[in-house]
């Protein structure tokens, strides 16, 4: 948490090259290991902060949700929230830096994975998490990835999710279609 503060501080200034910076390596083990300590729901938000300091970066970031994931069981609902707050907050990073782009860079495949065991566990909360997710960001996921989601959502489990027994799953679902 101080390590995360530290590079909070040193970071507010303009985008940093960080590869230049001496002990990067370092640095990174440091917030690895931050990351593999903790469970996921009880990241400090400072730590989710630093996460988007390396946008410009995007294999830093996928290691780091790649990490988090593995270590998230399917049934804890905080940490699958957490996982996609985290998400969540590197998308909203990457539509105020560039406009207009794709996310062509981002791990979809292991999101893929995830969101398609989220689907078998069927938990209502989390399953709205992800149709929410879906329907914020869906304008930043490449055609490839997002044909993934369609046949899985729209095609698959279309019914499922559209007279599911939970409202708040079926009102996410709406929004989507």
């Amino acid at each position: 948490s101080i390590l995360a503060n530290y590079i909070m501080k040193k970071s507010e200034s303009n985008d940093i090259n960080w590869l230049n910076i001496p002990g990067f390596v370092l640095l990174l083990n440091a917030l690895t290991h931050e990351i593999y300590i903790r469970p996921a729901n009880s990241y400090p938000q400072i730590l989710k902060n630093v996460f988007k300091l390396f946008i410009n970066l995007p294999e830093i970031p996928n290691t780091f949700i790649k990490e988090i994931i593995y270590r998230t069981n399917a049934y804890d609902v905080n940490g699958i929230f957490t996982i996609f707050d985290i998400i969540s907050s590197l998308f909203q990073e990457y539509m105020s830096k560039y406009p207009n782009k794709l996310f062509e860079k981002f791990n979809y495949n292991l999101l893929n994975q995830v969101i398609k065991h989220i689907m078998k566990v069927d938990h209502s909360l989390c399953v709205s998490k992800v149709l929410l997710f879906y329907y914020n960001y869906a304008h930043l996921i490449p055609t490839a990835h997002l044909g993934d989601f369609c046949q899985n959502f729209l095609g698959k489990r279309f019914y499922a999710l559209f007279f599911h027994w939970s409202f708040e799953v079926r009102d996410k679902f709406f929004y989507l279609i």
